[in-house]
């Protein structure tokens, strides 16, 4: 089974910049817009990655340092030598997974799923085309057929999008409860959906490169308002909780030129 990821946007506010590490001051860039990490070898620095930076500028014992993500949405910090780490600011130990002060070791491993990402633990079910296709071509232009059979229409543009369907989800996969945290699908719709950020989603989550990636914003059949996020989860056995349905759709996220 090909299981995806969904690394979405956010701006890093002041309030979750400032922590230390074997007692000497650290502190990222707020007012940047992140992904919450990069691919192999990206220019940009995304959080993770200049976190890293950030951590390997105290110099030794520090410098080679890493800050990743794993495949399951998991912080992992390695000083690489034993050392505390203390949040300064909550907001940044929250939104990195983990739940309190870090000593005793030199590699930490959040135990919760990094905010603003999404890992479902189960595969596309629906999807258009194939993987690695991703979206499918959607036509703006208008034909037209008069009385007398006459053809003809007014061509417009080809833009991009695709319905993507999850069927027998977990529900910590799809609805927030104090258990999940940023788990949920529901949450992410909250934190980057709403705000109408672009998100990178992974059709193969194991791989990691500049061409592993589709950027997309969650669109509506309508074009209008997002709506509820009840329009687009459902219970796979209507009485039960513990399985759901999703469906998403997806457009081709463009920047104007």
């Amino acid at each position: 089974m090909t299981l995806q990821r969904y690394i979405g946007q956010f701006v890093l506010p002041a309030t979750a910049t400032d922590f230390t590490v074997g007692g000497n001051a650290v502190s990222l860039t707020s007012g940047t817009t992140y992904f919450m990490s990069g691919y192999t070898g990206e220019s940009s620095a995304q959080l993770a990655e200049h976190m890293q930076v950030q951590i390997r500028a105290i110099g030794a014992p520090y410098a080679s340092a890493t800050v990743t993500q794993s495949e399951t949405g998991l912080i992992s910090i390695d000083l690489t030598t034993v050392a505390a780490i203390v949040w300064t600011d909550t907001g940044l130990r929250d939104l990195l997974g983990f739940t309190g002060n870090l000593s005793g070791a030199a590699a930490y491993v959040a135990p919760n799923t990094a905010r603003y990402c999404w890992f479902p633990t189960v595969g596309l079910s629906v999807y258009d085309g194939d993987l690695t296709q991703w979206f499918s071509p959607n036509s703006t232009s208008i034909p037209y057929r008069s009385v007398d059979g006459v053809t003809g229409g007014v061509e417009g543009n080809l833009i991009y999008d695709g319905r993507f369907s999850y069927s027998l989800l977990p529900k910590a996969d799809v609805i927030t409860t104090s258990e999940t945290v940023f788990q949920s699908l529901e949450k992410f719709y909250e934190d980057v959906a709403h705000r109408t950020f672009p998100f990178r989603v992974f059709p193969d989550r194991t791989l990691n490169a500049s061409t592993s990636y589709k950027t997309c914003i969650w669109g509506t059949p309508d074009d209008e308002m997002l709506g509820s996020f009840s329009e687009f989860k459902e219970r796979h056995i209507r009485r039960y909780n513990g399985l759901w349905d999703v469906e998403l759709l997806l457009w081709k996220y463009v920047v104007s030129s």
